[in-house]
């Protein structure tokens, strides 16, 4: 059943929506348990082969029976020889080539002598200038509306409490200016505050918008002080000793997506709808929700591919050089890569140990 369910592009409406390029791959619940068999890998124009990723490396979210598997990726056309964009994307099962997609209206027909696309003629996909690319599982090709959004950013949900100067705060009642109790520096003034509001039905249509809810005192007593809410990769501090032994730091950021498979943490399905707010800072910042550490919005290349046009446009009036190659908003800790994080969550229950166990 694998297959590749969804190509969204860089076209106007990726530029209208602030919805950029990705790629879906659906799988089968048998699928799933085999997840590390299937690799993406994409194509540059001429056919060479740039970035590869095993699925295995990621979570993915269940949506009618099927689990879909998220993967940023830029896509354009006459990318020749570009690092950064390809033409073409390929799916495999243990070295088989499963589908081979090329983006219509490329500068040739991607032919490539590598990878596990080598010496196959790719399925030339339409290039619409609105919404995105859908392909069913007997391959049959629409152009819909993209079915991602601001899942992928980092957001807290309304009813969140942030520790600010005056004392804690609704996160609804922060504004710009304000300042907010940082774990590196002290008092910091927010920069910007994004908001978007997503229905039941959006939600329906859409499983990965729901929020993970991180119940009281699941990160050790008292933290968090009551239930808190956040989107599914909004990272959370972990602070252990196993931290220390895995990644040589005893902090770590792990996505509360990863989180949501744990005792304490679940995906908050009983909401009738959602808020979520983002909270930007000249630096990525480690701050206080409902007594938690956890990230504020970084300006990477995930997070605004996920934010709005207006908030795109308000962010670059802040930060001119946002979008230029030189640009960096250095994560305040490491972020392990998915498989990594999973491992660290696995050592955590296996031991009974909290995730938050030495004084910070």
């Amino acid at each position: 059943m694998a297959y590749i369910s969804e190509i969204h592009y860089r076209n106007n409406h990726a530029n209208a929506t602030g919805i950029s390029e990705y790629v879906e791959i659906t799988l089968s619940a048998a699928e799933v348990a085999r997840a590390s068999d299937f690799d993406v890998q994409f194509y540059q124009g001429d056919g060479d082969l740039g970035n590869s990723y095993n699925l295995g490396d990621y979570t993915p979210v269940l949506s009618n029976g099927v689990y879909i598997y998220t993967i940023y990726q830029n896509m354009s056309l006459n990318s020749l020889n570009n690092n950064n964009d390809f033409a073409a994307v390929a799916l495999g099962d243990n070295g088989t080539l499963l589908d081979f997609y090329d983006i219509e209206g490329s500068a040739a027909i991607v032919l490539p002598t590598t990878g596990i696309a080598a010496g196959a003629t790719p399925v030339v996909v339409p290039f619409p200038t609105t919404n995105s690319i859908h392909i069913d599982h007997n391959g049959n090709i629409t152009v819909e509306p993209a079915s991602l959004g601001v899942s992928s950013a980092v957001c807290f949900t309304k009813g969140t409490v942030i520790a600010a100067e005056q004392g804690d705060i609704y996160v609804e009642d922060l504004k710009v200016g304000d300042r907010v109790l940082t774990a590196d520096r002290g008092y910091q003034e927010i920069r910007w505050i994004g908001h978007q509001y997503f229905s039941k039905d959006d939600m329906l249509a859409s499983p990965n918008l729901y929020p993970v809810k991180i119940c009281k005192d699941s990160i050790r007593e008292g933290v968090p002080a009551r239930d808190l809410s956040v989107s599914p990769h909004h990272r959370v501090l972990v602070q252990s000793a196993i931290c220390e032994r895995m990644f040589g730091d005893k902090e770590v950021f792990i996505e509360a997506k990863h989180l949501a498979q744990w005792m304490g943490f679940e995906r908050d399905r009983d909401v009738k709808d959602v808020h979520y707010y983002h909270i930007l800072f000249d630096h990525h910042e480690v701050i206080y929700a409902d007594g938690a550490p956890c990230e504020s919005l970084h300006l990477g290349e995930q997070a605004m591919d996920t934010i709005t046009e207006e908030g795109r446009a308000e962010i670059m009036a802040i930060f001119p050089e946002v979008f230029t190659d030189s640009f960096e908003h250095k994560l305040a800790r490491v972020s392990p890569p998915n498989k990594r994080q999973k491992e660290l969550l696995y050592r955590h229950a296996k031991n009974l140990r909290p995730l938050m166990e030495l004084a910070g």
